[in-house]
């Protein structure tokens, strides 16, 4: 009904005791009702449904379908869905009345997907629908609105094109807007929500309210949180001014945007307010909607996980995942799945990988069981978690090529927000990888993307994998000074250790031993004080008894100096025997090599270095670089074993030249002063003297320019030897523990 036509109603003035959003849904109510509900109340809108309710249960004689029908509407309306189903056995009197059928049906809306179903069944069997069409616009609306939303999305933007020209009031645009921005359509949804605010913002100030919230929500998704909370305050001022009415839902379901918009935004303390104050509100109304109380729970699992606290963040997830497998016990709804893609989450935050994997194998099989007609999101969400655990695990290539397959279905969807994450772990995996260029370019798409939104935990992780990048690129003051950024800006625990470890390698690096060694300590007791093992722990504790192995060196008695050593081994052994993946395995051989060199034990470390071949699979470039020259190490020390005067096989100088020319192109800055070192050594090895000075003067140069001053110890070592012809196993014996002084340079998967 247009407002032409309320107009010209001769009962119009009748209508005065309904609040004024109900004027135009109102219609043809017997002059009987009418006064039953003239005399009977003054109404406030948030006890309208329970009055209207009470007077229904009440009624005596004929039941009145006009009645029955705002009854229902105004259950749906205000969220009291449960006791509008209670009405069911009444319906049976009333199957010529297309409105209380198609409000009935919207009173599963909410409900999940269990009730599709049934919706439909009522929605089906609605008469008189196409003399709807002609005769009442209002009702024609409301039934074409339901079977919107219980449609498939591309027959649902089939019946909104249809019959956009014949609504006349704004439910459909709400329900396919809902629709349209769930499949994040945004750029559709988008278009709808301007047309609407256009068609409908002179007819009542509630309709331009709701589509304000409704742009909010798009603002938000669209990557820019910060400007959403202008159009979720516009939204409530709007409600607020009609003659002092405030729908209670609604409003309720504008603060729940706000909180979610403020945790986007990591406004911790407000978004938590914000949540509990809607469900206080539901509590206090009587609101059925648990739909909203699932997601008020989800969004609060993800609260508790940007803060760090895993376990309570698991308890919230519990509560969402009851109230969303009731709703949906088949799981045919893909929002209930990606409930699993956050347990995986949390479960890979505590360290718990096995279960994290099977979990999201699990939830992927069920998404693509789905079929393609659904909400990509939570398929492309969960996806890209398993990458995650690929990389952790040591499986790069097989991550990266599924990260650029997600890349590409992205591509199809208005996701920036996911798309910037992509592009930020393929960044960091190509590090790992060797392919430095590859990552400097994936890593300025992804902030030309974050750039131009205030998704402040994206941007923070993306300054995390720059300060990597541009610290193996041997500039360590700007490394530093990103990172000391980062961790005043970050309230994630996560992101804050791993700037922690960052920040201790640069310092090691520096030669700043006893600054490094407390930031590992500061690290160690985040994770300590959550009781949490994740792959960042252990390497936190391996750098930790790197830098106070250093620091024994410097400050204790050298006569304790093997003693340490010993103990250093045997603490590494008990930490390694819980390692969580094959990189931390890596990683604790590694350490172990460079300890068992420092006590000159060589018969050890060729052990450890053979040990470590059977991790041949690996795809992390460091590991691989410093496996290899271990290997060579070994090798030439087996030989310097059987003769006195020694020839190396062409094999091992190709082998050894392959590797140096590897690490030179792949612009990894750090590990090349490693190749250097090593060329250096092997030039001494060889007594090309004349050679070897050349190429050391070179680095030294380099080194210092840099301020990494671990490595100049090192290089002056090298000094003392130019002049040394290397004839003796002694001789070759006391150059080459110096190759792996920062064999574990550091080392953290970056997870966003």
């Amino acid at each position: 009904m247009n407002q032409n036509e309320l107009d010209s109603e001769p009962n119009k003035q009748n209508y005065s005791f309904i609040p004024p959003e109900f004027n135009t849904h109102v219609i043809r109510l017997s002059p009987t009702t009418i006064n039953i509900l003239k005399n009977n109340f003054k109404y406030k809108f948030e006890k309208f449904y329970e009055k209207l309710e009470d007077i229904y249960l009440n009624w005596s004689g004929t039941l009145d379908a006009e009645f029955l029908y705002l009854l229902i509407k105004v259950g749906v309306l205000t969220g009291k869905y449960k006791n509008v189903q209670k009405f069911k056995d009444d319906l049976k009197s009333f199957y010529d009345h297309p409105g209380i059928f198609a409000w009935f049906a919207g009173s599963f809306f909410r409900e999940g997907n269990k009730f599709i179903s049934t919706a439909q069944f009522y929605l089906d069997n609605i008469s008189g629908i196409s003399n709807t069409k002609n005769n009442d616009g209002q009702l024609y609306t409301e039934v074409i609105a339901w079977k919107i939303a219980f449609s498939t999305l591309d027959t649902a933007i089939g019946l909104f094109e249809d019959n956009v020209k014949l609504f006349t009031w704004e439910l459909p645009y709400f329900l396919i807007i809902e629709k349209l921005i769930k499949a994040k359509k945004l750029k559709l949804a988008e278009n709808y929500i301007n047309q609407g605010i256009n068609r409908f913002k002179l007819k009542n100030r509630l309709v331009q309210g709701k589509l304000l919230n409704a742009k909010g929500v798009l603002t938000r998704i669209r990557g820019n949180p910060v400007k959403s909370f202008d159009y979720f305050n516009l939204a409530l001022d709007e409600i607020k001014s009609i003659n002092g009415f405030s729908d209670v839902f609604l409003k309720s379901y504008i603060m729940f945007n706000m909180g979610t918009s403020a945790l986007v935004c990591r406004y911790y303390d407000e978004a938590e307010n914000y949540f509990y104050h809607v469900l206080e509100i539901h509590k206090k109304e009587n609101i059925t909607d648990l739909m909203g109380k699932g997601r008020i729970y989800f969004n609060l699992t993800n609260l508790n996980i940007r803060k760090g606290e895993y376990k309570k963040a698991l308890k919230c997830l519990t509560i969402a995942e009851d109230i969303y497998t009731e709703l949906d016990p088949l799981l045919k709804n893909p929002v209930t799945i990606s409930i699993y893609t956050r347990k995986s989450i949390i479960y890979r935050l505590l360290g718990d990988y096995s279960n994290a994997k099977t979990i999201l194998l699990g939830t992927i099989n069920k998404l693509e069981n789905l079929g393609s007609n659904i909400n990509p999101i939570p398929l492309i969400e969960a996806q890209y978690n398993l990458a995650l655990l690929k990389n952790i695990s040591g499986k790069k290539k097989e991550a990266l090529a599924d990260l650029r397959d997600l890349l590409h279905m992205c591509s199809s969807y208005d996701y920036i927000i996911g798309i910037s994450r992509i592009l930020n772990l393929i960044s960091v995996i190509s590090i790992d990888l060797g392919n430095i260029v590859e990552s400097g370019e994936m890593l300025t798409e992804a902030k030309a993307i974050i750039n131009n939104l205030t998704d402040e935990s994206s941007r923070l992780s993306i300054y995390l994998t720059e300060a990597k990048l541009v610290l193996i690129k041997e500039n360590l003051n700007e490394s530093e000074a990103i990172l000391n950024s980062v961790l005043e800006k970050s309230q994630e625990k996560e992101i804050s250790i791993k700037s922690r470890i960052l920040l201790g390698n640069i310092y090691l690096i520096k030669g700043e031993i006893s600054k490094s060694n407390s930031f590992f300590h500061s690290a160690i007791k985040i994770f300590r004080n959550e009781n949490i093992k994740t792959n960042d722990y252990y390497l936190c504790e391996f750098m930790q008894i790197k830098t106070q192995i250093l620091l024994d060196k410097i400050n204790s008695d050298p006569s304790d100096l093997v003693n340490n050593l010993m103990q250093k081994v045997d603490y590494l052994d008990k930490i390694y025997t819980l390692a969580p993946s094959k990189s931390i395995i890596m990683e604790y051989l590694l350490l172990k090599a460079w300890i068992y060199e420092e006590l000159n034990d060589f018969q050890s470390v060729e052990k450890i270095y053979l040990e470590l071949e059977r991790y041949e699979s690996s795809n992390d470039f460091r590991i691989n670089f410093l496996r290899s020259i271990g290997l060579i190490k070994t090798k030439l020390l087996t030989i310097v074993n059987s003769k006195k005067k020694f020839k190396i096989n062409n094999d091992l100088i190709l082998k050894t030249q392959s590797i140096i020319e590897e690490i030179k192109n792949s612009s990894y800055y750090l590990l090349e002063i490693e190749a250097e070192l090593f060329e250096v050594l092997l030039c001494l090895f060889f007594n090309q003297r004349k050679k070897a000075i050349k190429k050391l003067r070179i680095l030294k140069t380099s080194v210092s320019n840099n301020g990494m001053n671990l490595y100049l110890k090192d290089i002056k070592n090298v000094e003392r030897l130019l002049g040394i012809k290397i004839e003796q196993k002694k001789d070759l014996m006391s150059i080459f523990p110096m190759i792996n002084k920062i064999s574990q340079l550091y080392y953290s998967e970056i997870l966003i």
